[in-house]
């Protein structure tokens, strides 16, 4: 397993990072506007591009107009020039995400081909774009794509530096900066994370010699602007909170209460990239006995991410995915090398499990146990079906690599995941309708409250308008019996509670599910 050399033959057809970048962007970008945004990432994200136009500050973010020090400031900036284009939609929120998670396939598929066989990192890209975890976190407006696309980008730089190009080095800096820019220091640590360990295996630790380290000023210029303003403007709260809190403490403590048990990311890496992830042990192993150059690198790039975001106590399920381009380019090299029938035991192992969910769906749906949900069971299993049909047929193929039919059937599932299922779940989340609806009636001087449901975030974007939450059904009446217009978000609950005798004065204007859009004032028609 070497670095791909020159070959006078003609490249195939399939062999183009570009045509992954499309086929992987139309892939992410279907119905992407389809579902409302999801509380509380999407809709706090949502909400703090839209109120950079709001206060006309671009380097203080502000979420409900209080500064905002969590994140950088790129994806916001990104989303809130689509809004002057897009208006304030879930696409404008959620095309960044998209089109950055596509990026990544692609940026990957080039490091492969620079360490690996083109089909191997064919292979290797097909894993990591189509697997549910990757597919979702590239669907949502959420700052992990770009920031993997830019720490991968960094990494092909980091590879082609070590291997004499001196440009690659640049590329590092530059694109490790832009990392950092995304969502924080980590971007210009993660390179060095598991680049000192690849050199330090392979015994080739004298390449440091050759860093442009003047070009590490472009990285720290590009990625530490940002905060050097930021700490000049608002001085101890912003460091504390950013380079503190959120950088160094999500080490050592749990912030926000994100823990989870030591084997969390085995569980979420088994579960995420299935069905690629039966061979993932095998991948490994074969890593492990090759020990070569490329070999190396790709167990230091899955292995140290792991280890260290394991040790770290704040636990998130996308910070895992630091580790799924490396783990992905491992198991299209194994879909390379190794003989189909070599294969054909974890791949019976995957038709089983997936067989396994669909009776397991199956028995769900028979049994009555949830029939609030009893429409979206029948797509479901149908989906689920797709992969265990995919996977069989990969099975009974065993002359041939399984890829290829595992691919189609992962395509297939993930298409008709957001063609035919998620919709599904749209009137069991009435924010948006009700967001909507108040948004039409409210007045610069109105009032908007909540109370009996979850969604504050979502309701404050799409209302767009500041939401006061409601801890008690006394405040609620205390506020509907107050001077000027009140329109509040309530459960049918609350809603059958404030209608007794003796209750405020109560006009329902929206319903939606299990929630009410109600008013004060009358005359409003209900929708």
């Amino acid at each position: 397993m070497t670095e791909t050399q020159p070959s006078s033959t003609a490249r195939p057809w399939w062999d183009s990072p570009w045509l992954l970048l499309a086929g992987f962007a139309l892939l992410y970008l279907w119905r992407l506007s389809l579902m409302a945004l999801w509380d509380n990432d999407e809709t706090t994200y949502a909400e703090i591009a839209r109120e950079i136009w709001q206060t006309g500050d671009w380097i203080t973010m502000h979420f409900r107009y209080q500064p905002w020090f969590c994140h950088p400031p790129l994806y916001f900036w990104s989303v809130a020039l689509l809004d002057k284009l897009l208006g304030y939609t879930e696409l404008a929120a959620r095309l960044p995400a998209a089109l950055f998670g596509a990026g990544t396939v692609a940026v990957v598929y080039q490091w492969g081909r620079r360490m690996l066989s083109p089909r191997a990192a064919l292979y290797g890209a097909l894993c990591l774009g189509l697997n549910f975890q990757f597919y979702t976190e590239s669907r949502m407006a959420l700052l992990d794509t770009m920031l993997h696309c830019f720490s991968f980008l960094a990494l092909v730089g980091f590879w082609d530096g070590s291997h004499g190009r001196s440009h690659g080095w640049r590329l590092m800096f530059v694109a490790s900066g832009l990392a950092c820019l995304a969502k924080g220091p980590f971007g210009l640590v993660f390179p060095w994370l598991v680049g000192l360990p690849y050199l330090a295996l392979s015994g080739r630790l004298g390449e440091l010699r050759r860093v442009p380290w003047l070009w590490s000023l472009a990285a720290l210029g590009i990625g530490g602007f940002w905060y050097a303003w930021e700490i000049a403007r608002h001085g101890r709260p912003f460091f504390d909170t950013v380079l503190v809190y959120f950088a160094i403490k999500r080490m050592t403590v749990q912030v926000q209460g994100q823990g989870a048990p030591y084997w969390v990311y085995l569980a979420i890496t088994a579960a995420g990239l299935f069905p690629w992830s039966v061979y993932l042990p095998g991948a490994l192993w074969r890593l492990g006995r090759e020990r070569s150059d490329a070999a190396l690198m790709l167990l230091s790039c899955a292995i140290v991410p792991l280890v260290f975001f394991t040790i770290a106590e704040t636990k998130l399920p996308n910070y895992i995915v630091f580790a799924y381009p490396a783990m992905a380019l491992a198991i299209g090299h194994l879909l390379d090398v190794a003989t189909p029938k070599q294969l054909v035991l974890p791949t019976f192992l995957a038709t089983l499990v997936a067989a396994a969910f669909v009776s397991g769906l199956h028995w769900v749906w028979l049994s009555d146990k949830y029939p609030e949900y009893a429409s979206a069971f029948p797509t479901a299993e149908a989906m689920c079906s797709i992969v265990a049909v995919g996977l069989a047929v990969a099975l009974f193929r065993w002359k041939r690599p399984p890829a290829p039919a595992i691919a189609a059937a992962m395509a297939l599932f993930l298409v008709g995941l957001s063609t035919f299922l998620a919709p599904l779940a749209e009137p069991f989340r009435p924010i948006k309708t009700l967001g909507l609806a108040a948004r039409a009636d409210l007045g610069p001087g109105d009032t908007l409250g909540m109370f009996g449901l979850t969604g504050e975030y979502g309701l404050t974007f799409y209302a767009q308008h500041y939401v006061t939450p409601l801890p008690s059904e006394q405040e609620l009446r205390r506020l509907l019996n107050g001077p000027g217009k009140v329109l509040a978000v309530i459960s049918q609950a609350a809603y059958a509670s404030l209608s007794a005798a003796g209750g405020p004065p109560i006009h329902p204007v929206a319903v939606s599910g299990h929630a009410l859009l109600v008013s004060n004032r009358p005359g409003v028609s209900v929708r």
